[in-house]
């Protein structure tokens, strides 16, 4: 019986593709296992961290309008109250402080007088 090298290489051949091939599908079923414990954990988590993140933000959003609001309201009170106080201090203090001026603007004039008429 004569050995048929060529029957023989083919024959290695396809066992070598077999072998190939088993490999390959247990690469496959690697890399699965390994999307399914590592990445889908990490990608679920991942939209839980966006999840978290924007609903800070809205939060932060909501907290800044509402400062904001405030901070409005209180402006515009304190100057109300501003223009008032200076409403009232030109309707009660400056009338009292005109005459008390003109008073003494007389007096200051009747003294003068009273001095120079001395001197004659």
């Amino acid at each position: 019986m004569q050995i048929d090298w060529l029957t023989v290489f083919v024959g290695i051949i396809a066992i070598s593709n077999l072998i190939l091939l088993t490999v390959l599908v247990a690469l496959c079923f690697t890399v699965k296992r390994v999307i399914n414990n590592a990445v889908k954990p990490a990608m679920d988590q991942l939209k839980t961290t966006v999840s978290d993140v924007d609903n800070m933000v809205k939060n932060i959003d909501s907290r800044t309008v509402a400062i904001m609001n405030i901070t409005k309201d209180t402006a515009d009170n304190v100057s109300s109250h501003i223009k008032k106080t200076t409403i009232l201090v030109s309707e009660i203090v400056n009338p009292p402080l005109i005459n008390i001026a003109g008073i003494s603007a007389g007096i200051f004039k009747a003294i003068s007088s009273l001095k120079s008429d001395k001197k004659k």
